[in-house]
């Protein structure tokens, strides 16, 4: 983990607000006496004019921050309050949240003692679990920063299982490249019997190099691959591992994102206060101050709307509404047997490896062809792959089910092979199906989704910039919003 440490004046929890404000606004004094100063040591009566005309500019960015400052503290109150009541953000299924993702036994970024999530001692980046935490008597920093945890939190949720569903592809993909080249292979041979040791011939890896007078008289070689159709689904997973792998990298960089917002509006607001002293960058200190406004107020209000609305599922009357199904054909269960289905929700993506299992091809023991009638047993794939090699070891076991498939075989049909652990044909397609309709979830949840939420925050702290006196232009991103 790179060191999350930052500068304690204005970014260790606990830091009062007011005194913040306090310090940027007695720099601004000292600026504007400093130019004072400066015009009466040059005897100077227009520099003098100009630092009385920036005295008077203190004044009003001193009343504006009164202002700001009671609008935070008002709206951080009541947004903390309503969201405490909520059955999703409350502190209390926020910090549960948080804590089944460092305990989940993920990516280091989010599980561990290392993670953003832990705990830290003072003077470091002190964990997010702690500051969505319940607190007996919460600062208004606390009730401000609260929100902006929260959404973290569950971005951090959404990461995690983005991570765990592109792991669970990448062990379906292995799973069914690894059937896809298996070529189970039988040899019968007849050695000749003038040969001494007659035994020896036939199990000779070197007897294709004996001499002709050596030679076993006949040898018949029969193999086959049963699954290579699978090298289709295999070759299309290479660019559905990329969509994921993708989406992934666009939640943790949204996870990282909010992360260094929410140890970053202090500075902001800091940096903001001090800029506007003089003419020359106020404009930018007027936008600064907006974007750390936008950081704790906007983003967190339109996320918690969009998660408190649609963390429970998107109903059907929604669907009928808008034009689209809801409901979709995503298995809920790993049991074959089960028609539960995946319901719609943003917040909640399929879990792959329950979607994979349902279909049988998830890599697992069939226990059966081992002599024991247990119910399948899933493995790592290493473990599956050698349970198969040695299977097939044992040529009665690998000779009588590919001379029943290729005799029994009909028109349009395909010889299966049996397999301690396998995947059909049928369901290894339909499981590639479900994995297909995932993505159009993710998809959603990793880019549309944050896409509208980065819009609509920008709308606001481009207007309340314009408002402050700030710059409205952001290098031309105003003109697509």
């Amino acid at each position: 983990m790179i060191p999350m440490q930052l500068p304690a004046l204005v970014t260790l929890p606990g830091m009062g607000l007011i005194p913040l404000v306090a310090i940027a606004l007695a720099l601004d004094g000292a600026i504007v006496g400093i130019w004072y100063l400066a015009g009466v040591a040059l005897s100077n009566n227009k520099v003098r004019g100009s630092a009385r005309e920036e005295f008077y500019q203190l004044i009003g960015t001193a009343i504006m921050m009164g202002i700001i400052i009671g609008a935070l503290a008002m709206f951080s109150g009541l947004f903390y309050s309503a969201l405490g009541s909520t059955q999703l953000m409350s502190p209390t299924a926020i910090t549960q949240m948080c804590n089944n993702i460092q305990n989940g036994g993920g990516i280091n970024l989010l599980s561990g003692p290392n993670s953003l999530l832990a705990h830290r001692t003072q003077g470091q980046f002190p964990g997010i679990c702690d500051l969505v935490s319940k607190k007996a008597a919460p600062s208004v920093k606390d009730q401000i920063d609260y929100p902006l945890a929260a959404t973290t939190v569950i971005i951090a949720n959404l990461t995690n299982q983005t991570v765990s569903n592109l792991n669970s592809t990448f062990v379906y993909d292995s799973f069914i490249g690894f059937l896809s080249q298996l070529t189970p292979t039988v040899s019968f041979c007849v050695p000749d019997p003038s040969v001494r040791p007659v035994s020896l011939v036939c199990v000779n890896p070197a007897a294709s190099a004996l001499p002709e007078e050596k030679s076993p008289i006949f040898t018949m070689t029969y193999s086959a691959t049963p699954d290579s159709g699978f090298d289709m689904l295999f070759n299309n997973l290479v660019a559905y591992g990329t969509l994921m792998g993708s989406a992934m990298e666009a939640m943790m960089a949204q996870l990282l994102v909010s992360v260094v917002m929410l140890y970053i509006w202090p500075v902001m607001l800091f940096a903001g206060i001090v800029l506007r002293a003089v003419f020359f960058t106020r404009k930018i200190g007027g936008l600064l101050i907006a974007i750390s406004i936008g950081m704790v107020m906007f983003f967190p209000a339109v996320y918690a709307f969009e998660y408190l609305g649609m963390a429970h599922g998107v109903p059907t009357s929604v669907g009928t509404a808008y034009g689209f199904n809801p409901v979709t054909n995503i298995p809920a269960s790993p049991v074959p047997s089960s028609t539960a289905t995946y319901q719609l929700n943003f917040f909640v993506m399929p879990n792959l490896r329950t979607v994979i299992q349902h279909y049988q091809c998830w890599p697992s023991i069939n226990t059966q062809l081992v002599g024991q009638s247990q119910t399948p047993t899933s493995v790592p794939i290493a473990q599956a792959e050698i349970y198969d090699v040695a299977y097939l070891t044992v040529p009665a076991l690998s000779l009588i089910p590919l001379v029943q498939g290729g005799l029994q075989v009909t028109p349009g049909s395909v010889p299966h092979l049996p397999l301690p652990a396998d995947c059909g044909q049928e369901a290894a397609v339909n499981a590639m199906l479900a994995l297909i309709d995932t993505y159009g979830i993710v998809g959603m949840s990793a880019y549309l989704l944050p896409l509208l939420n980065l819009l609509i925050m920008l709308t606001g702290v481009l207007g309340l910039s314009g408002q402050l006196g700030g710059d409205t232009s952001l290098a031309g991103l105003a003109k697509i919003i």
